[in-house]
């Protein structure tokens, strides 16, 4: 890793420990555009209040996991209410 990719890595994590929030961006030259920062830390603020559930259903959902698979793993129905 060279040295300007670790201090804005550094920096992005930085970031994160201020404001706790689950993502940041950082690098390239200047700040990041306030409204792809501002989306992120708007995403980040909605899931802290996400259950495990949720969370794993948003992960699964990204492999492409099937409903069965996913109801299974998480230990719920595959049929909503």
């Amino acid at each position: 890793m060279d040295r300007r990719l670790f201090h804005n890595a550094r920096d992005g994590l930085d970031v994160q420990k201020e404001t706790g929030y689950l993502f940041s961006v950082a690098g390239g030259d200047g700040e990041p555009p306030t409204l792809l920062r501002d989306t992120l830390f708007l995403i980040s603020h909605t899931m802290e209040r996400w259950n495990r559930n949720r969370l794993g259903t948003l992960a699964m959902l990204q492999r492409d996991v099937r409903l069965k698979a996913m109801a299974a793993e998480l230990g719920v129905l595959d049929k909503a209410g």
